[in-house]
């Protein structure tokens, strides 16, 4: 629970641990489909489930948490993670239709 505003408190949940994404998603090559987001605000991690996002980068969403979180990938690294899907804006017209959230996971793929 976080303070948001003048006297409004806003609850923020945390998003699943990084192992429970599911396997079959993990990127198993630079040609898996999963969608292209671009960072529009950088996010810095405060825990190791989460991603670090800096205005610019692309990553690729693997999977959507109801808490507003998304698990995904930075192109050209091999690092995978959560972070707030509010941070991103889509490239591609078919990431258009991925829920619009507000809302974390920084782990070395295999």
């Amino acid at each position: 629970v976080g303070v948001w505003g003048e006297g409004r408190v806003r609850t923020v949940e945390r998003p699943p641990r990084l192992r429970e994404i599911a396997m079959d998603a993990a990127p198993r090559s630079r040609q898996t489909p999963y969608p292209r987001f671009q960072v529009k605000d950088s996010h810095m991690p405060t825990d190791s489930n989460q991603l670090t996002l800096n205005a610019g980068d692309v990553v690729r969403v693997m999977q959507e948490d109801k808490s507003g979180w998304w698990a995904g990938f930075k192109e050209d690294t091999s690092i995978t993670g959560w972070f707030p899907a509010g941070k991103v804006r889509p490239l591609e017209a078919h990431a258009v239709g991925y829920a619009r959230q507000e809302p974390h996971s920084q782990q070395q793929k295999q």
